[in-house]
């Protein structure tokens, strides 16, 4: 069921989950409006195709990105990047979005996703925000997340 090739891609089943490509933008940014639908964002993603080719593909790349493709279509990704904790005294990682098409849940591939991500940086802690009334939050629980109660996210907009 879980098949890592000599390229570093991983098959679940009909499912490739692979390192993100520069062909991929588009239909990254379709699932991220998706996403964003979902969850009932008050604004949509301010993603652009140039500032993610920038960010995951460029010669500072930033962001990691990982896709799920069945017969060659899109049917899930998860962006992830470092980040810095004082407090674990090293780098960490933050997911920053993970979306998996609603006809192709219940098939693990949200789990082979961050598994994937957890193994290409390994001993990592982990952080993901999830909005307060998403079901998905019980998919984390399981893949041993735990509620950080006692942190609240505060936000200063950009334009401050």
């Amino acid at each position: 069921m879980f098949q890592t090739d000599s390229k570093c891609e991983v098959m679940i089943g009909e499912v490739q989950i692979r390192s993100a490509v520069p062909e991929d933008v588009g239909p990254i940014l379709e699932m991220l409006q998706r996403l964003a639908r979902h969850e009932g964002t008050p604004h949509p993603p301010r993603l652009t195709a140039e500032a993610l080719r920038r960010d995951a593909f460029g010669a500072a790349a930033c962001l990691d990105v990982l896709i799920a493709s069945k017969n060659g279509e899109a049917v899930g990704f998860l962006t992830a990047y470092e980040s810095y904790s004082s407090w674990e005294g090293g780098k960490t990682l933050h997911i920053g979005d993970l979306w998996v098409e609603p006809e192709m849940r219940g098939m693990g591939l949200g789990k082979f996703l961050i598994e994937r991500i957890a193994q290409k940086f390994p001993a990592r802690r982990i952080d993901v925000y999830v909005v307060r009334d998403n079901p998905s939050r019980k998919f984390y629980e399981r893949m041993g997340f735990n509620d950080q109660r006692w942190l609240c996210l505060y936000r200063r907009d950009g334009s401050s």
